[in-house]
């Protein structure tokens, strides 16, 4: 990996350098009295030239390969969603696969009403599918979702949706085990879960694998969803590209598409 620096003040400092030299020269060539009034100029755009020359050699330094191997404390700050994933978003997730604390803060969110929090679900679901699970982001989505919950359960088919809003309760249970933060909102998701219909504890999007599905059910029968949720975020910092073993999927069936058609009326 290797930063890069995009302003250059080579022609300033270039410039700042010839000033003194012209400087210097007049405070050489001038006789006694006149070289009192040259010094004090020398002497400044000398001071001001060695810290450009400073700026360049930090530049430099900065713009050197290193490597991101070990966990590190990463906050991007970003004016609005996609400049930090175009700057910073490899990085990022690399840090989070590495099992370092990855934080994104936007300086800039949409004014038009409403969209700020439409584009700040949307970042934290990308962030998500690229390993950079935000708490912040799971904390919104849970009390968002206990909302709806409530409006739903009066709606006179909410039967439609019951399946999307248990498996959405279960990921949210499952992200939040375990997080001292969210010890206040874990018995209301599990109460909403059980009003939902939901009876035991199971894997909202399984994987594939047999193998690793049966690992993961094991985890989850044996340790619980604190297990489970560990086992999870180990399993996405291992290899250049970890498959974990359960994410969000698009809908894929009738069904499906059934459940969502039926919470957005309601939105």
């Amino acid at each position: 990996m290797k930063l890069r620096v995009y302003f250059r003040p080579g022609i300033p400092v270039a410039l700042l350098g010839g000033v003194a030299a012209a400087a210097w020269c007049a405070f050489v060539a001038l006789g006694p009295g006149w070289r009192l009034v040259a010094l004090p100029f020398a002497l400044f755009y000398s001071v001001l030239f060695a810290i450009g020359l400073w700026c360049l050699w930090r530049i430099v330094r900065l713009e050197r390969p290193m490597r991101w191997d070990t966990p590190q404390r990463l906050l991007i700050l970003s004016p609005h969603e996609d400049d930090c994933t175009i700057g910073a978003g490899g990085v990022g997730a690399r840090n989070a696969r590495l099992g370092g604390a990855t934080r994104i803060a936007y300086l800039a969110p949409d004014e038009t009403p409403g969209m700020a929090e439409v584009r700040a679900r949307e970042s934290v679901a990308a962030w998500r599918l690229a390993g950079v699970a935000s708490l912040r982001g799971l904390l919104s989505s849970a009390r968002y979702r206990l909302k709806w919950a409530q409006l739903l359960l009066s709606h006179p088919e909410q039967q439609v949706c019951a399946a999307a809003m248990r498996n959405g309760f279960m990921t949210l249970m499952i992200g939040l085990s375990g997080v001292p933060e969210a010890d206040e909102l874990m018995p209301f998701l599990q109460d909403a879960y059980h009003l939902w219909g939901g009876q035991g504890y199971y894997m909202s999007s399984p994987p594939r694998h047999p193998l690793k599905r049966l690992v993961a059910e094991g985890t989850l029968r044996l340790g619980g969803l604190v297990a489970l949720n560990w086992l999870l975020k180990q399993t996405r910092r291992q290899g250049p590209n970890p498959q974990p073993l359960a994410g969000y999927d698009p809908p894929r069936t009738d069904s499906d598409n059934a459940d969502v058609a039926a919470i957005r009326s309601v939105e």
